[in-house]
């Protein structure tokens, strides 16, 4: 009920987080399109580990939206960026006026140190754009285009730091909704939490799925709540139900959602790989009259 409805909203503001980080790179994408493509690359990623969704995503934005595949990842991996830093500062907040004295700093660190490293691939590949494009180039013919385009959005996104700091802003009530699936779960269940072990658990299992290792980071993700609420006097037998009731929501809706997003995008996509196959088969004396 309430945790699905809060789970499907995160989603509405993940669309809008996304859709800002495309139009200041230069391109526009529908909200319907772009909520699909986000669902669609959950739906994977809640099939296949290592986040290969994401991937999805970018592959889906440039059949239906038009959006080229290296803009695409480059703005997946900004908007990852975003997310380890606003969840490190929250888990900073509360180690520094809520929990003094514990030792949830860790996570902070962790989130922070996702984030570095992803902004300094980012980094590399703008500053040698040029040198990867030769290279990559030489082996996948795409390559060289798509990196130039990523380089191009990275520098329209830089001469724009109001559009990123709304994309920050944007990134507080994803992550506000997703944790209060957490509290929502655990009343199903008869456990009133209270904010700050709803927080921290949410924060600590959110980090720990940065690089997932399982479809839908299943394992990690009840393990890490279980041993955040036990430090909160919550026996690990309700901790552990509350966080199977909290997966269940989740991977419900993503299934449900994604796999409809799934099959309109399939539709969608019959309209680029007709054209494209169009332009392979013609000749320079037979142009395409259209």
């Amino acid at each position: 009920g309430a945790a699905a409805g809060a789970y499907i909203v995160s989603f509405l503001f993940r669309t809008w987080r996304f859709r800002v980080l495309l139009r200041t790179a230069g391109r526009l994408a529908t909200r319907g399109g772009v909520f699909r493509c986000i669902m669609s690359g959950w739906f994977v990623n809640f099939i296949l580990p290592a986040r290969i969704g994401d991937a999805v995503r970018g592959l889906t934005l440039k059949t239906t939206e038009s959006v080229p595949f290296g803009v695409a990842m480059g703005m997946v991996a900004v908007e990852r960026v975003l997310d380890m830093a606003v969840l490190g500062t929250g888990i900073v907040f509360i180690t520094l006026f809520l929990l003094p004295g514990s030792d949830f700093g860790v996570l902070a660190a962790g989130a922070f140190a996702i984030a570095l490293v992803i902004a300094l691939g980012l980094l590399v590949v703008y500053r040698y754009d040029e040198q990867l494009a030769t290279i990559l180039g030489n082996r996948y013919a795409a390559a060289e285009d798509a990196i130039i385009a990523l380089t191009d959005s990275l520098e329209q996104l830089a001469r724009n730091p109001y559009a990123m700091v709304l994309s920050a802003l944007l990134s507080l009530p994803v992550w506000l909704l997703e944790a209060s699936t957490i509290y929502f779960s655990a009343r199903a269940v008869g456990v009133e939490l209270a904010a700050v072990a709803t927080a921290t658990a949410g924060i600590a299992a959110f980090v720990s799925q940065a690089v997932p290792v399982t479809p839908a980071g299943i394992g990690t993700y009840q393990a890490t709540i279980t041993a955040v609420l036990a430090g909160f006097g919550i026996d690990t037998s309700t901790a552990m139900a509350l966080s199977l009731v909290d997966q269940f929501t989740r991977v419900a809706v993503v299934y449900l959602i994604g796999a409809i997003s799934i099959v309109h995008v399939g539709f969608r996509s019959r309209v680029y790989f007709r054209d494209r196959t169009n332009q392979d088969t013609s000749t320079p004396t037979h142009g395409d009259q259209q």
